[in-house]
């Protein structure tokens, strides 16, 4: 079994990452988030709620010929502090 690395769709806050397989069907899926597995994530597609998750995901598809671990996918929410604001006031005199 070969597993490529996830693509990636984002609609609003969910993120869909999609595995693709290639090898003898049928296969099986189990999604991880940072090393643990994620209960009910068996197939190839896995939905992330970017606004609260965040972590490195990654995916293990098995056939009966062995298993593949796909690329990591690290997800991160990043956070934009406001810009110092200067405000200056021109006297005339």
């Amino acid at each position: 079994v070969f597993a490529q690395a996830p693509a990636l769709t984002i609609n609003q806050n969910i993120a869909t990452l999609t595995i693709s397989a290639t090898g003898s069907q049928p296969f099986t899926y189990q999604w991880y988030k940072n090393d643990r597995a994620i209960t009910g994530a068996t197939s190839n597609t896995l939905q992330v709620d970017i606004s609260r998750e965040t972590g490195i995901f990654y995916v293990v598809v098995s056939n009966s010929a062995g298993s593949a671990r796909s690329e990591e996918f690290r997800i991160v929410i990043a956070r934009v502090a406001p810009a110092d604001t200067t405000i200056t006031k021109r006297v005339s005199r």
